[in-house]
């Protein structure tokens, strides 16, 4: 079972604790019932659940902090419920949506940090304290946090967390001459701290501007485990792209955008950086830059003169090698569901590599491993469009594609076609191969 909808169906008494056992269950929605009790821990063991939904019920007690190992979850609803407790910090998810409960203590900061996190509302809860730093947090409007105990933050209708609260009535002159001598002190210290935190600045700056130098005289690789300063590299590639600047941008995809940077002490690096995450050093995929481009680009100019069928054979060998490294010496093992011509680069040095592992999912043994479609069309296993169960067979398929199109230089899809046709075709291998080259001869093998 995939989906499971019982709302408004006047369900009542509490949630049974077996319906942890649905380890196949995508979708649960069990909305406008009248279900009582706590909301049941086992639901974390629903590993491939996407959507919750238990919203307008009377559940109360805690919000199970086993929600968060459902690592698969984009969508949390909880709304208008008598849940108590904390909000647990290991949900990661898109959508969070739990107001109208008894909520309190403070939004964890994991929050923010939440890069994934594209739609929120606390609202009508008893949540007090600051909002945490992030991109939702600052997008939201006041609605989103309205009727709380006492949340503060940089959003007009809440308070700024730096206010002073001052409680009317019983106030006399000397508690106001206390007030303001008070205040005195606290802007005499925050300016002497801050003055104390400039010159801390500067020396690191300083500092750092000088390990800078000994790091690209001495060292050869930044990138060496020896010598990885992630901080430091990191704020390299921003001040080298200028900020990722359009000016910058080699290629454009469909949920990324690739820069080319080059930083001192290393070589040219090719950048990822997805769309969806505006900030965070894990926004950024890094990869020795490679000159030639993908197998497609190579396989589709003139220089697919320059690929001879030693190097053609080569190439194939290294992607072979790297699936098998991945379906077979990985635990659990890794399908990477988008190999193509297009994600496999080729350096200066006619080297190749897989690239673009965004698409990529570990592989449940104990599991039914359904997933949405995902890849580049004529290279999917015709057998994913119709039981949406993914396998290692899908990356097989996609490299049998693959080298076909190593051997003829293009896309074979006519070829495949022909190949699948109920009519019996005779094909020779040297009628099919790429014409640009001369035949092969046993010393390219």
């Amino acid at each position: 079972m995939g989906y499971l909808d019982l709302s408004s169906n006047k369900l009542s008494g509490d949630i049974p604790v077996e319906i942890g056992k649905l380890s196949n269950l995508i979708k649960l929605i069990l909305k406008d019932n009248k279900l009582s009790g706590e909301v049941p821990a086992g639901i974390g063991g629903l590993f491939e659940l996407e959507s919750l939904d238990l919203s307008i019920n009377m559940l109360g007690g805690p919000i199970p902090n086993q929600i968060g190992d459902c690592w698969k979850l984009q969508s949390l609803s909880l709304r208008k419920n008598c849940l108590n407790e904390t909000i647990p910090y290991q949900i990661d998810l898109e959508y969070l949506n739990i107001p109208n409960n008894n909520l309190n203590g403070s939004v964890p900061p994991s929050l923010g940090s939440m890069l994934s996190l594209i739609s929120i509302n606390l609202s009508d809860n008893n949540l007090e304290g600051p909002l945490p730093e992030g991109k939702i947090f600052r997008s939201a409007t006041l609605g989103a946090f309205s009727n709380n105990k006492d949340l503060c933050a940089e959003i007009q209708g809440l308070r700024p967390c730096n206010a002073v609260v001052i409680k009317k009535g019983g106030g006399n002159k000397k508690s106001k001459i206390l007030i303001v001598i008070v205040a005195s002190i606290v802007g005499a210290f925050s300016i002497s701290f801050a003055f104390v935190g400039i010159f801390v600045f500067i020396q690191k700056k300083h500092s750092r501007n000088m390990s800078k130098v000994e790091s690209t005289s001495k060292i050869e690789n930044p990138f060496s485990i020896w010598h990885f300063n992630g901080n430091a590299v990191y704020e390299d590639i921003h001040e080298a792209s200028n900020n990722f600047d359009d000016m910058y941008c080699i290629g454009i995809g469909a949920s990324a955008k690739v820069y080319k940077v080059e930083i001192p002490g290393a070589q040219v690096l090719a950048v990822k950086k997805l769309n969806s995450q505006a900030e965070g050093i894990g926004t950024d995929n890094i990869k020795s830059f490679s000159n030639e481009g993908s197998l497609a680009n190579m396989l589709s100019r003139a220089k697919a003169m320059e690929l001879h069928w030693a190097t053609r054979i080569q190439v194939v060998k290294v992607v072979a090698y790297a699936l098998s490294n991945m379906h077979h010496d990985c635990l659990p093992l890794i399908i990477h569901r988008d190999i193509s011509s297009k994600n496999v680069l080729i350096s200066s040095d006619l080297e190749a590599c897989i690239s673009n592992f965004g698409t990529a999912r570990f592989l449940k043994p104990d599991s039914s491993n359904w997933t949405t479609i995902a890849g580049t069309y004529g290279y999917l296993a015709p057998e994913l469009a119709y039981t949406m169960a993914m396998s290692e067979k899908c990356d097989v398929y996609s490299f049998g594609v693959l080298v076909l199109e190593v051997l003829i230089g293009k896309h074979p899809a006519k070829l495949i076609t022909d190949l699948h046709s109920p009519v019996g075709t005779n094909i020779h291998l040297k009628d099919v191969l790429d014409d640009r080259l001369s035949p092969p001869t046993s010393q390219d093998c």
